[in-house]
């Protein structure tokens, strides 16, 4: 599909999506559409896509979207709808005070509030993706000095810029050529968030940064950036090949059931067996999603050892209020590929 055909799609879903829900914001519109296959589609559109389409609409004065505040907002929260008109005007108002109160619940779990200083949604990410590479030690894991259960401070010696990484692992595998065993070192980051991750999403450049100064640190060592996040959009996948880091992306299984991923793919030139990674939700059982894959690592153009060493353009952090680091520079000059259209 090219890019047209694509926003066709964009704004069908829009439109379909404001006939069932009559108010949505655009986080929820982007996750409702990335959880679903679309006839004719070889999958969602992208959230560039969704603006475009926005965009056109508003234009074409078939929706709007107001901002209000409500309970437990820090400020207006924004809702789109088909512009009001007799017979559905009420059911607009309503469901957008619905969604404006379900967001502003949302931000609270995600952001964090009294109770829960770190939120509550990204610390259980944090911890599926320990056991989840717990359970895979009998495909080579085996955890760093800190063990599985806790942030990893320091990796190879090298304390961890910008702030502890969510998890890290050794992964032993035989090497393809001279088949005698093979160690490398993945630093994990866990981004349990709705947002789709681009090539130049900071959420990306956080881990690349961290990953980058430990390499430099160690040239000589074989490291591997993992990210694990909802959804990453193709320009971090190419990405990832371009420069030998590794990004997981989590699609939706039902509640009680377990998600299946691969964690072997995470380095260049191997591949081994998948891990298993369970849904990205707090209370999650392990259950019979028995989807397993096998995928070969293209990243090996360079690999992370060439590529870490001289990144030298993820220069500087800033440091948000909770404390977590995030990158402020990009490495557009080593990755030409990564722009999009700005998202509304």
């Amino acid at each position: 599909m090219d890019q047209s055909e694509w926003v066709n799609l964009a704004r069908e879903i829009t439109l379909d999506m404001l006939d069932h829900e009559f108010a949505v914001t655009v986080r929820e519109m982007e996750a409702r559409a990335s959880d679903r296959l679309w006839p004719g589609a070889v999958g969602a559109p992208n959230p560039h896509h969704f603006t475009t389409a926005r965009n056109e609409l508003r234009y074409e004065g078939i929706i709007e979207a107001t901002a209000a505040l409500t309970r437990g907002a820090a400020g207006p929260v924004s809702v789109w709808h088909r512009v009001p008109r007799r017979g559905i005007s009420g059911r607009i108002a309503g469901a957008s005070a619905r969604k404006r109160l379900l967001h502003a619940r949302y931000l609270g779990w995600a952001q964090g509030s009294g109770r829960h200083l770190r939120g509550m949604i990204g610390p259980a990410g944090e911890r599926v993706a320990r056991r989840a590479l717990r359970e895979a030690s009998d495909l080579g894991y085996t955890p760093t000095s800190g063990g599985w259960d806790t942030e990893v401070v320091e990796l190879l010696g090298v304390k961890v810029p910008g702030g502890p990484l969510d998890a890290a692992a050794h992964l032993t595998v035989a090497d393809p050529v001279t088949h005698l065993p093979t160690a490398y070192t993945l630093p994990i980051e866990v981004k349990n968030i709705r947002e789709w991750v681009y090539a130049e999403s900071s959420e990306l450049h956080q881990v690349l940064f961290k990953a980058a100064r430990i390499q430099q640190a160690q040239p000589a060592a074989r490291i591997v950036p993992v990210l694990i996040t909802r959804r990453r959009q193709d320009t971090a996948l190419r990405m990832g090949q371009d420069l030998g880091f590794y990004s997981i992306q989590r699609r939706t299984c039902s509640r009680s059931e377990s998600l299946q991923t691969s964690l072997s793919s995470a380095s260049p030139r191997f591949r081994t067996n998948s891990g298993s990674l369970t849904s990205l939700r707090q209370r999650s059982r392990h259950g019979s999603c028995a989807r397993h894959s096998r995928s070969p690592c293209r990243a090996t153009r360079p690999s992370w050892q060439i590529a870490g060493r001289n990144m030298d353009s993820i220069s500087r952090i800033t440091t948000k209020p909770s404390g977590e680091a995030m990158t402020t520079t990009r490495s557009a000059e080593t990755h030409s590929r990564t722009s999009r259209p700005p998202r509304s």
